[in-house]
């Protein structure tokens, strides 16, 4: 058995977009990512949507700009991990879900007047939203599987199904 780690962070420099995030979900992080070892590349790899696209990044770049909050680990069979790299390269480069965001926000303010529906910009699998992309992970790849539909993941979300998983 292996494991990858499910990890929450924020920007070390203020940036709008990540404020929102935290202020609307009274939350200290606004990123969610997947990191794995890889010991052919004796190298720690974070994989995650973030700017415009779905990417890879070294821990040294990514943590040049980020706060790790917290992260989880989480235990992969090395089949699944194989299926898992062979996910993440087949979607690096595919766009990051701006309309998809928009969803969510209109989920999140429906929340606060007590209603609850589902985001009505789901991308599917050709865009993802980092909380979508890690909980898409989770639910495919790995014996954690958040309830719900993962096209209506948020950080807090994935944040506190993890926590009381552990």
């Amino acid at each position: 058995m292996e494991t990858i780690t499910v990890g929450f962070s924020r920007p070390k420099k203020w940036r709008p977009f990540a404020w929102l995030i935290m202020t609307a979900y009274g939350i200290d992080y606004d990123h969610v990512y997947i990191k794995f070892h890889s010991d052919s590349l004796q190298r720690d790899v974070i994989y995650q949507a973030s700017k415009s696209m779905i990417n890879f990044m070294g821990t040294s770049v990514f943590e040049s700009d980020n706060i790790v909050v917290r992260e989880f680990q989480v235990n992969i069979s090395a089949e699944s991990k194989v299926k898992l790299m062979q996910f993440a390269i087949d979607n690096a480069g595919k766009p990051y879900s701006l309309k998809e965001v928009v969803g969510l926000a209109w989920v999140k303010v429906c929340s606060w007047f007590g209603k609850k529906v589902s985001n009505p910009f789901k991308e599917g699998t050709d865009e993802y939203v980092c909380s979508v992309l890690a909980d898409y992970i989770l639910e495919n790849f790995t014996d954690k599987n958040p309830p719900g539909d993962f096209e209506n993941s948020d950080p807090r979300y994935l944040y506190e199904f993890l926590d009381s998983n552990q």
